[in-house]
């Protein structure tokens, strides 16, 4: 298994108004097998928004050839809801 994490905050003043505070933090989660392919989940959110990725690959990164295959769902404070579905190949010559 491969994990890995990142929290992030920064600060922006604008000339005559108050300072705003932006922060978010993801956690990645990818199993490793035999057959060089395995699952992948990640959680990510930023300020206002929360997304779930979860799918599949297939290829080591120095493979010739390489797959991904992952779904999202993106939701907002603002009631927005994306459902993406995400088909990724790579090919090296």
């Amino acid at each position: 298994v491969f994990v890995a994490a990142e929290y992030a905050m920064g600060w922006d003043t604008i000339e005559g108004e108050e300072t705003s505070e932006t922060m978010g933090w993801y956690v990645l989660a990818a199993g490793k097998t035999p057959w060089h392919a395995g699952p992948v989940l990640r959680y990510d959110t930023l300020e206002e928004f929360k997304r779930i990725t979860a799918g599949a690959y297939w290829g080591e990164p120095s493979a010739k050839l390489r797959a991904l295959v992952t779904y999202e769902r993106f939701e907002d404070d603002a009631g927005l809801h994306d459902h993406r579905l995400f088909l990724w190949s790579q090919a090296r010559f």
